[in-house]
């Protein structure tokens, strides 16, 4: 998969893709934090390729200017709402993945924001820390990541729908009156908000 992706991806002006595990979401490469601020080069991905050839594709935050609302809701309901405050407040976006159900990412593109956090326990925001999956087999569900409108096979990261600073900080606002953000680490209070009983 990465070797076969890989350099369509790059063709298509996604820069920071990295090898992931596949089924899987970890990266195989230490210290792919490095890529968050620089992306790869083409000896790097060809190197990878050559490695890694059936590993899934992920994406370092940072160098391709996307932000990624990961809505990590497993209730229905709270999940639906959710993804309309994402709409309401950021735009919708034909780049929505899906790996298990309701859960999803939406990608999104912008010009330089200011983003206090990642990890809000049920939804992170990936600016420039974190990585992603763009493709390969969801661990649980042992089935391929979906996207359901357009990929990233189609849509280059400039592409996507732009978002602002204010459309960020309102998104923030909106989702934290229905998905309270975690004041630590996904422990106990992650599995309970985020699960079907506890929404």
């Amino acid at each position: 998969m990465f070797r076969e992706l890989a350099p369509k991806l790059k063709a298509n002006g996604w820069s920071a893709i990295i090898p992931v595990e596949n089924p899987g979401k970890a990266t195989f490469i230490k210290g792919w934090q490095h890529y968050n601020r620089c992306p790869p080069t083409e000896e790097n991905i060809a190197n990878w390729a050559a490695k890694f050839p059936n590993a899934g594709v992920g994406l370092a935050a940072g160098p391709d200017r996307v932000i990624g609302i990961d809505l990590d809701i497993l209730d229905p309901v709270k999940a639906d709402r959710a993804h309309d405050i994402a709409c309401e407040t950021l735009g919708e976006t034909p780049l929505v993945r899906v790996g298990r159900a309701p859960k999803k990412l939406m990608l999104y593109a912008h010009h330089g924001l200011a983003v206090s956090r990642k990890n809000y326990g049920c939804y992170e925001v990936f600016h420039k820390s974190g990585q992603f999956v763009l493709f390969g087999t969801h661990p649980d569900t042992k089935k391929s990541y979906n996207w359901l409108k357009a990929s990233p096979m189609e849509m280059g990261p400039h592409d996507a729908p732009l978002v602002g600073q204010q459309h960020v900080d309102n998104f923030l606002e909106a989702i934290s009156a229905i998905v309270p953000a975690a004041t630590g680490k996904k422990t106990n209070m992650h599995t309970t908000l985020c699960s079907v009983n506890g929404l």
